[in-house]
């Protein structure tokens, strides 16, 4: 879960020019969180115990798609280019398929926008998958995520989440909707947004895109790694991620919520049954250790930091980065996108090194040598009076 970010940044933004100050930091996070116990309160419909464990007892499996011949529709997006710094300007296209949610107030169309910096076919793609307060004002920041990715090669595959900008309710923020107080409700629309990314997994791979990496921030860390139950990524990058969904429920914001529910006849182990369906903590990893990235905020108040540092320990992860931040804060500043180029060269390496010419052997005898040299050029003596000139492969008598 994550706040409504298109509400928090705009005052993130302003407090945090001077550098950052932890009773600052943490208010945001309280200030979200509150929000959001207050919507998930003022909502009557608290759905009923015995719905809930009959999707809990069908869904203890992997995550199907949602549809394995879905008929997927393309047209320009017509906003948010990305300049490369080669000059180049990849504009996205917006990729559709029918996608039926199952709440009268949302519409039944995934969406998803893709960048494509090279053909898909014999590429690489990341699907690249944001958690809520997915917004306008977001992909201000994120933005720059995304030319990191197109300029390491790889083309990005956007997934918008059910209640945010093209699948918004008429009227309503971003993200507002996602998150009701009916916990069979909610963990039925988690499960459907993690079938439609199976779905444009298998896509890709359908259109030929030889490695599927992922990147997942807050609540996008558990949907991935939802998805990835069927077939794990190259590899995966967390940012603030929601690592345990009874960590937010356990705050005393959110506390009063699930106080209600159980009033209401929903057991605790039921709802944490529930819970795991959706928690990176009881689920393996989407992506092998060592291809792995956590960037975590130190004063994040869903996920504290010590429940992240021990998911990495437990894990095997070791590239684990944290920042000065809060959940609502962590998309400012510059270390993080510094952090994450990084990341994404250290998994070029492989790729550059086996695409380098390999050394050659050449051997004569005059007397016998043998040698190995790659792109190197070279004068040497045969010992009979005889130089040889050595430049990319050809070996040559000096006159």
């Amino acid at each position: 879960m994550q706040f409504v970010l298109s509400m928090l940044l705009p005052l993130a933004a302003s407090v945090l020019i001077l550098p950052s100050c932890v009773s600052v930091e943490v208010a945001l996070d309280e200030h979200g969180l509150d929000g959001l116990a207050t919507a998930m309160l003022a909502d009557e419909a608290l759905g009923n115990p015995r719905a809930l464990a009959t999707l809990v007892t069908a869904r203890t499996s992997a995550v199907p798609a949602v549809a394995s011949d879905a008929t997927w529709s393309s047209a320009p997006l017509g906003r948010w280019e990305v300049t490369l710094a080669d000059g180049r300007v990849i504009a996205p296209e917006r990729l559709t398929f029918f996608s039926p949610v199952g709440r009268a107030d949302q519409a039944d169309e995934a969406t998803f926008y893709l960048y494509r910096v090279a053909p898909l076919a014999g590429g690489r793609a990341i699907l690249w998958v944001p958690g809520l307060g997915f917004s306008r004002l977001a992909v201000h920041f994120v933005r720059r995520l995304w030319q990191t990715e197109l300029e390491h090669g790889w083309s990005v595959l956007i997934y918008v989440p059910p209640y945010h900008l093209e699948r918004r309710t008429a009227g309503r923020d971003d993200g507002e909707g996602f998150v009701v107080a009916s916990p069979e409700s909610s963990t039925r629309l988690l499960l459907h947004c993690a079938s439609e990314l199976i779905t444009a997994r298998r896509w890709l791979t359908a259109q030929g895109v030889t490695t599927v990496g992922g990147w997942g921030g807050s609540l996008g860390a558990a949907l991935l790694t939802v998805m990835a139950r069927e077939a794990p990524l190259d590899h995966a990058a967390f940012m603030i991620p929601l690592l345990d969904w009874h960590r937010p429920f356990a705050r005393p914001e959110l506390a009063r919520v699930r106080e209600r529910l159980s009033r209401a006849g929903f057991a605790t182990a039921l709802l944490a049954t529930a819970d795991a369906l959706m928690s990176p903590v009881d689920l393996p990893l989407p992506a092998p250790a060592a291809r792995m990235l956590i960037q975590y905020a130190r004063y994040d108040q869903l996920t504290p930091a010590a429940v992240t540092e021990a998911y990495a320990r437990t894990h095997g992860v070791n590239v684990i980065k944290d920042y000065e931040r809060s959940h609502a804060t962590m998309l400012i500043g510059n270390r993080l996108y510094a952090d994450y180029d990084a990341y994404l060269t250290t998994l070029d390496a492989p790729r550059r090194a086996a695409t380098r010419r390999p050394h050659r052997r050449i051997s004569w005898t005059a007397p016998s040598f043998t040698l190995d040299y790659g792109d190197c050029a070279a004068a040497l003596c045969d010992g009979q009076g005889v130089a040889w000139s050595l430049s990319r492969g050809a070996v040559t008598p000096i006159p």
